[in-house]
C-alpha cells in the first residue's frame, strides 16, 4: 500500500525539525564570555545595583562569577532610597528639604521670584526657607517678616536668598 503524503504536511513537519533545531542550538553550553559590574550603593535620588555578570554571547545576567546563579537584569537594580527629612535636612545626604517650613507667608514679586514676608500659620521654632516656592525662586525675606517672633530659635536661609528686609528677623534696638 503506497500512500502519497501531502505536501503540507511535509512542509509542516520540515518547520517543526527546522524550529527544534534552533531551540536546541540556542540553549547549547557555551564558555561565557562575562563583563563584571561591581556593586554600586543606592542613593536618596539615584539606583544602585548589585555585583552582577553579563555575557555578551547569550545575554544572561549572573549573580556569581561562575555564571552558575542567573538573574535578570531588573534583578541586578537596586531602587533609590528617598529622603528621609528631620528638621527639614535629609539625614541621609543632607539635602534641604525642598518644602520649607509649613505655613510661611510669600509674595510673588514682580520679577516672578517669591519673597517670604511672615510666619503665617507656620509653629516650628526652628524655620526652613526653602530656594524654591511653587516651582519659583525664593530670593527675599520682607521688611519685618520675623518681627516679634520671639520663639524662633534659628531661621535657615537658603542661598537663593540675596535680599533680606529691615528688622526681618529682630526687634530693632
Amino acid at each position: 500500500m503506497n500512500k502519497k503524503i501531502p505536501f503540507f504536511l511535509i512542509i509542516v513537519i520540515l518547520a517543526i525539525g527546522a524550529c527544534a533545531l534552533g531551540l536546541v542550538a540556542c540553549d547549547e553550553p557555551h564558555e561565557h564570555s562575562l563583563t563584571r559590574t561591581p556593586a554600586k550603593e543606592a542613593t536618596c535620588t539615584g539606583a544602585g545595583n548589585i555585583e552582577y555578570w553579563y555575557c555578551e554571547d547569550c545575554g544572561k545576567y549572573f549573580s556569581d562569577e561562575a555564571a552558575t546563579i542567573e538573574v535578570t537584569q531588573a534583578e541586578t537594580v537596586i531602587a533609590a532610597t528617598g529622603h528621609i527629612y528631620e528638621n527639614h535636612v535629609c539625614i541621609k545626604c543632607g539635602q534641604a528639604d525642598p518644602n520649607g517650613t509649613e505655613g510661611l507667608e510669600y509674595e510673588l514679586l514682580d520679577n516672578d521670584t517669591y519673597r517670604v514676608i511672615g510666619i503665617g500659620d507656620a509653629t516650628d521654632t526652628d524655620i526652613y526657607i526653602p530656594s524654591v516656592y511653587n516651582g519659583k525662586a525664593v530670593t527675599s525675606i520682607g521688611d519685618q517678616a520675623f518681627y516679634n517672633c520671639s520663639g524662633l530659635t534659628s531661621i535657615t536661609i537658603p542661598n537663593s536668598v540675596t535680599s533680606i528686609g529691615e528688622y526681618a528677623r529682630t526687634q530693632p534696638q
